[in-house]
Formats: structure tokens, sequence, C-alpha cells
């Protein structure tokens, strides 16, 4: 029984994290050009200047969730499945969307905010982009927790202070690593919007 305890715990520590790279028939899109690797990074700060993590250690719950909407179709915000190369990169923050070609707006949310936190943030997504860096969100932390390892999470988002950064070098030395097969990514960074 005792066995059967830890490996649930082992399980639940170790999460389902969805990482990797697209499937075949994205990857197939991907280079038709129809769908692009949309990377973002997502850095966030606890209120006394330390680091926080932006993903829970087991992925049951994401501390930053992101939201994708448009206002063609009222605004209406959708969460997406956050989706990550490997453990190493989702430990950087990195993670990547698939999308199609377009204007998408992004809204950053915590379980304490809500899906329809502001500030939105838009990105346009040309046509046949295999790679599109949209930027480092760098999120500033109101209030959050430590969990029982010392990981601090952020629980509550700063609205003022969400600032869109440039890291060019790491996304070009991420692509390499993991996204060899595509064409070298292309900065479109992410505008806020309000």
């Amino acid at each position: 029984m005792k066995f059967i305890f830890y490996l649930v715990i082992i399980i639940f520590l170790c999460g389902c994290i969805s990482t990797g790279l697209p499937t075949p028939r994205e990857f197939a899109s991907i280079q038709g050009g129809k769908l692009s690797i949309v990377l973002l990074r997502i850095i966030c700060e606890w209120k006394d200047g330390t680091p926080a993590n932006p993903y829970h250690m087991a992925n049951l719950t994401e501390m930053i969730n992101v939201g994708i909407g448009s206002f063609l179709v009222g605004g209406k915000v959708e969460p997406v499945q956050h989706r990550y190369l490997s453990r190493v990169a989702r430990k950087q923050g990195w993670m990547y969307l698939i999308l199609e070609p377009g204007t998408h707006h992004f809204v950053f949310s915590t379980l304490k905010t809500g899906p329809l936190y502001r500030p939105r943030f838009k990105v346009n997504i040309p046509m046949n982009n295999q790679i599109v860096y949209a930027g480092t969100l760098y999120i500033y932390c109101r209030g959050g927790w430590k969990d029982i390892l010392g990981e601090k999470y952020c629980g509550d988002l700063n609205a003022s202070r969400m600032d869109v950064l440039n890291e060019e070098g790491a996304v070009v030395e991420l692509a390499n690593d993991y996204l060899s097969d595509f064409e070298s990514p292309q900065t479109i960074l992410m505008q806020r919007i309000y």
C-alpha cells in the first residue's frame, strides 16, 4: 500500500506537463506556412525583488495563465494550454503556442485575478513565419506564497508593472537547441494595448 501511495506522490510531483515539439500534423502546417510557433517567456519577480516561479511544479494549476482572444469576436478570451519545449525551458519561463497568422490578443492572469484581468497585449503573426518570438513578459507580483520546498510563486499580478522585454539572443539559443528543423525566429514583440 505504501508503494502505491509513493507512486501517486511521484506522479503528482512530476505532473502531466505538455513538453516537446509540435505534433507531426502541426509540423507540416508550420512548414507550409499555415501555422506558427509563437514563443513567449514569462519572468516573475516577487514584491521583495526575488524571482517567483510562473509555473506550478506539478502543472496541475499554472500560476500565470494565458488567455487568447480577439476583438473581432467581442473580446472573448479563451484560456490556452501551456506547451513547453522541455522541462528545462519551462523552468526558465519559456512556453509556446501554435497559432494561425493574424492578430492575437493575450491576457495574463492568476487564479486570484481571473480570466478577465487587464491589461491586454496584442501580437500580429504574419503569414509564412515558422517561429515568432512575441517577447518576454516581466511580471511584478503583488503577492504570492512559498511551497514547502521554499519555491516562490506569483499569486497576484501588478497590472501597472508588466513589461515586454526583447531577449533575441536567448530565443535564438532556445530555437537552436529545440527547433533547429525550422527557420530562425522572427521577433515581433507583443504590444500592450490597455
